[in-house]
């Protein structure tokens, strides 16, 4: 389904994005910052934006910029609310989500949404999403594997 949505204005990203660089702490709670994700079977997988997510609610949605060229991949329930959306504004506004180019992820940023490529902007259900990438995704898995190593090697005392 195809439901296009204003496109992002508003706030001047690139004027914010520089402030920040130059090592003002802004308050971004109220402006508008779709994280970066892409398709993964029937899910979306979240590059840059696992902090909002991790604020969600179940049944609440996500914005995301994905590449154009997954729109026939999207998963149900996913709507299409812009598209064309040029890789430098996606860089921007991730950027400035990601703390600037000294912040979390400026490399990943980059390389995730390159020259000349377009997106699109979608609003998906948390239920739809994953986080691969996320500090708490990577915490859950060492902890799964510590506890599955430790049962493995158990031996229980038997008195």
């Amino acid at each position: 389904m195809v439901l296009i949505a204003a496109p992002l204005a508003g706030p001047d990203y690139e004027g914010l994005l520089a402030r920040q660089d130059a090592g003002e702490i802004l308050d971004l709670s109220k402006i508008q910052r779709p994280g970066l994700a892409f398709v993964n079977d029937d899910r979306l997988s979240i590059a840059q934006g696992s902090g909002r997510f991790g604020k969600l609610k179940e049944g609440e949605l996500m914005e995301l910029f994905v590449p154009a060229e997954d729109a026939d991949l999207l998963p149900k329930g996913v709507k299409i609310l812009e598209k064309d959306v040029p890789a430098r504004r996606v860089r921007t506004i991730n950027l400035l989500s990601s703390r600037g180019k000294t912040g979390a992820n400026p490399n990943l940023v980059e390389v995730l949404a390159p020259e000349g490529s377009s997106f699109l902007r979608v609003s998906a259900p948390r239920e739809k999403l994953d986080v691969p990438l996320s500090n708490v995704a990577y915490d859950a898995e060492r902890a799964r594997s510590l506890l599955t190593e430790q049962a493995e090697t158990f031996q229980p005392s038997l008195r």
